[in-house]
């Protein structure tokens, strides 16, 4: 049976991507807003934190202007932080890869982008940093990367992964080594 029924948004177009269950009991939804009345080369990522009931705690919202950014996976992380993993485009379809920690209210700690790349995955690693998964193009084909980076957000290193056709990395978890 249906306990409750909520609709959440803008006046726009908004996607949730990702939904998780967090260690207090409530849920963080996390996912784009695009604003393609105003201006379709902007979209901005969105966090949104309900409770059991659906009420809502708090709303954030990241972004550039120019840019479409959307978040496609969370994770919280051992000390309540939160780790958002999406892609961020330029009006000249440049790609990126994008990687948010925030903490546990939903303010920005630090981000990061890096280049030619889509991020669909991200879990945390025991010493509080995390570890992401995406597709890289090389400009001659798509590989599969993994980056692994330390709680201040330096990557740690990068690896790819792939064959010479085309590869595409969406989810990863991390185990204990």
């Amino acid at each position: 049976d249906t306990l409750w029924t909520k609709t959440f948004g803008s006046q726009y177009s908004d996607f949730g991507f990702d939904m998780i269950k967090l260690r207090d009991g409530n849920f963080l939804i996390a996912g784009s807003i695009n604003y393609l009345d105003v201006n379709p080369q902007n979209a901005d990522l969105f966090l949104l934190k309900i409770n059991q009931n659906g009420d809502t705690i708090w709303t954030r919202q990241y972004g550039d202007l120019n840019y479409q950014e959307e978040a496609r996976n969370l994770v919280e992380g051992l000390d309540s932080s939160l780790y958002i993993s999406g892609s961020k485009t330029g009006i000249s379809n440049d790609n990126y890869s994008y990687l948010q920690k925030c903490n546990s209210a939903g303010n920005s700690i630090w981000s990061r982008t890096y280049g030619n790349s889509w991020s669909r995955g991200v879990d945390i690693t025991d010493d509080y940093g995390c570890i992401t998964i995406g597709t890289f193009n090389d400009g001659a084909s798509n590989q599969v990367y993994v980056n692994r980076f330390d709680s201040a957000g330096t990557v740690l290193w990068t690896k790819l992964i792939g064959t010479s056709g085309t590869d595409a990395g969406f989810d990863i978890k991390s185990t204990k080594e």
